[in-house]
């Protein structure tokens, strides 16, 4: 039975590298997009068609976290590990962050 992983906020940085780690470990990785194109995605894509599916994902939208879940849901039966890595932040809420910690932003972040 193959090992099945789920990554919220796979399109770049650590979830892309966490996805990339799992698939060369062979897992079969459902990567949360949130961006439209990806040229690192596809590219990861192409290099393991059959064990990396791509899904849209924009987890400040319920109704896309659900479409997500059911795409999820129609092709596997269970998820093994869930690697819940995306965050939502603001450009204004960027610059914040890195000169003071606003806790108000980091609460916003992580809920």
């Amino acid at each position: 039975m193959k090992t099945i992983a789920c990554v919220t906020g796979a399109d770049r940085g650590l979830g892309f590298y966490i996805s990339e780690w799992l698939l060369e470990h062979d897992y079969t990785v459902f990567a949360g997009q949130y961006m439209e194109q990806s040229e690192e995605l596809t590219a990861l894509k192409d290099k393991f068609p059959e064990q990396l599916e791509l899904v849209p994902l924009d987890i400040g939208n319920d109704d896309s976290v659900k479409r997500a879940a059911r795409l999820i849901a129609g092709k596997t039966r269970h998820v093994d590990l869930i690697v819940n890595n995306a965050g939502i932040i603001h450009k204004d809420d960027d610059a914040t962050m890195l000169v003071e910690l606003d806790y108000e932003v980091i609460s916003r972040l992580y809920q």
